[in-house]
């Protein structure tokens, strides 16, 4: 988990809108989701990294992944 002062300082790169941590619930099913062969990144690309932990963009549509405690914010998850 990220501190607060941190997530007070990132936005999505893309919209510049805030990022909070996700709910362990949307997690969960996101990894369901990889592990069916299901789940791709914003370019398309099928993701084959777990998904233990990440972000969710103030509008909800967009998910960055968090790993080995660092976000990474250049390729989104579109949620939907």
């Amino acid at each position: 988990m990220l501190s607060s002062k941190l997530l007070e300082l990132l936005r999505c790169p893309a919209t510049k809108q805030r990022l909070q941590q996700a709910p362990q619930s949307l997690v969960m099913f996101l990894e369901d989701e990889r592990l069916a062969g299901r789940l791709f990144d914003e370019s398309g690309n099928l993701v084959l990294e777990p998904v233990e932990d990440g972000l969710l963009r103030e509008d909800g549509l967009a998910f960055y992944p968090i790993r080995n405690g660092i976000p990474i914010l250049l390729h989104f998850i579109a949620v939907h």
